[in-house]
């Protein structure tokens, strides 16, 4: 299935909450065009978002600032991806390719991802903004210390409010490892 990159910014816009057909059906098709059957792994959003925040931070201490930025922002990607599970999509798309669009519709159609607002979140558009997978490809010293620090510390608010606030709310025994 081919589907363009930017196809919901073409559909007509409507209020937050509502959208028409048009841009139902894009979005839609990207959820569907991003879900890959043939991947042979079985994700766990909320396991890979622990495993990287947890090296994110041990990496920042050991002032590795390229790498600990780099998993901070797969730290979110994977955090995000947990609550738009919850809502029943399952995306094969960077943190920076899911379109603010769709957070907002998963949190329409599911009362447990409104409950993790992660279309709203500060710190989700923070990292949206900062960070992209090709830093894996960047030269070494790109990230200063102070830009990793802030991606590692939004990468832990943003789990906070979304994988933690899972467990208490009883989606998960415990925090993922």
């Amino acid at each position: 299935m081919s589907f363009p990159k930017n196809a919901w910014k073409s559909a007509p816009d409507a209020p937050p909450g509502a959208f028409g057909l048009t841009r139902y059906s894009a979005l839609a098709s990207f959820a569907a065009y991003c879900n890959n059957p043939a991947m042979p792994i079985q994700e766990n959003y909320a396991s890979a978002a622990s495993r990287h925040l947890n090296d994110a931070r041990s990496l920042c201490d050991a002032g590795r600032w390229d790498n600990a930025g780099y998993l901070a922002g797969y730290a979110v990607e994977c955090s995000v991806k947990a609550v738009i599970d919850r809502a029943g999509f399952r995306l094969r798309a960077h943190l920076n390719e899911i379109p603010q669009e769709l957070m907002l519709l998963a949190a329409d159609l599911s009362l447990a991802a409104r409950r993790y607002p992660v279309d709203v979140d500060p710190d989700v558009d923070m990292v949206r903004s900062k960070w992209a997978p090709d830093l894996r490809y960047a030269q070494t010293g790109t990230l200063a210390q102070p830009d990793a620090r802030v991606l590692v510390d939004s990468a832990d608010r943003v789990f906070g409010r979304t994988v933690i606030a899972m467990v208490l709310d009883g989606f998960f025994e415990r925090v993922p490892r």
